[in-house]
């Protein structure tokens, strides 16, 4: 009994886990197209060149 409870758990926390990181990696996305786009999300403001710039 107490095995299956350690398994639910288990495979409940790696659900939420597929979750956090399927969202992470949407908001990534958004940010990327964001950039890509020459517009810069807020966060990149101070993190280096704008959409569409070259850094060489």
């Amino acid at each position: 009994m107490v095995v299956e409870g350690a398994d639910g758990d288990a495979e409940e926390l790696g659900n939420r886990l597929d979750a956090v990181v399927r969202v992470g990696q949407q908001v990534a996305g958004l940010t990327q197209q964001v950039g890509v786009d020459g517009v810069g999300a807020p966060s990149d403001a101070a993190a280096g060149p704008r959409g569409g710039e070259i850094n060489a």
